[in-house]
């Protein structure tokens, strides 16, 4: 599956968050047309600055949105509104977010709906959501653009594969660093890295091929979904 290039993520503003993506024009212009009624999305945040953000954003985007605080609230809110994806934050008091979304596959009523976990607690929360069978897996700060595009991959019935348009070979070499590999090598045309008795040659270039980059992740075992959110760490 194909994505385009994601702006960054809007700098801190002093507009109040309520009115931030509502005012901006670059989100007016990407609102989607869907055939017949817009998805439900069902955000899952006790942070109500990022709950507001999250809601407006998606508004604006085009879908019907509603908003839960806590665990327990986003399974009653999801057997009533029985939404197609839930964007679930993992830090949410009694019930945390996996714990939520273990419940939500487990009831009839809501296992059909997606779920988007969103955290910033990096590599054992990413673990933990793949095991409780998440669909998808986005570190915070949220982009909304992005979120909307694995939003749009889960609507469709597909998993979400991001396929970074530009990959440096030393960023490939320092997400390889942050999932266990050592570098034992960086000189041109290639950096070595190794871990349990994998080697891995990745060239220093400044884009890898879909192809070269699909063989590297394939044989660190390390999929592409997280390989893209640990290179949002770089600005990549």
């Amino acid at each position: 599956m194909h994505t385009s290039t994601c702006p960054p993520t809007p700098a801190p503003s002093s507009t109040p968050a309520s009115r931030r993506f509502r005012d901006a024009p670059t989100l007016r212009k990407q609102v989607a047309t869907w055939e017949g009624d817009p998805p439900c999305i069902l955000i899952v945040e006790d942070n109500v600055e990022q709950r507001i953000v999250y809601e407006e954003s998606l508004e604006s985007l085009g879908y019907e949105v509603v908003c839960a605080s806590s665990g327990e609230e986003a399974l009653r809110l999801a057997s009533a509104k029985r939404p197609a994806v839930v964007v679930m934050d993992v830090s949410l008091g009694n019930m945390d977010g996996i714990e939520a979304m273990r419940l939500l596959k487990a009831n009839t009523e809501t296992r059909g709906a997606a779920v988007i976990i969103a955290t910033s607690h990096g590599d054992d929360a990413f673990e933990d959501a793949r095991r409780a069978g998440c669909d998808a897996f986005i570190c915070k700060p949220v982009n909304p653009f992005t979120l909307d595009e694995v939003i749009r991959a889960l609507v469709k019935g597909g998993s979400h594969r991001p396929e970074p348009e530009r990959v440096s070979g030393f960023n490939c070499a320092r997400v390889l660093a942050l999932v266990g590999f050592e570098l034992t090598a960086a000189e041109a045309p290639s950096a070595t890295l190794e871990r349990d008795g994998i080697t891995l040659f990745v060239p220093l270039v400044p884009q890898l091929s879909a192809k070269v980059l699909d063989t590297i992740l394939r044989a660190a075992d390390l999929p592409l979904a997280r390989f893209a959110a640990l290179l949002e760490r770089f600005g990549a």
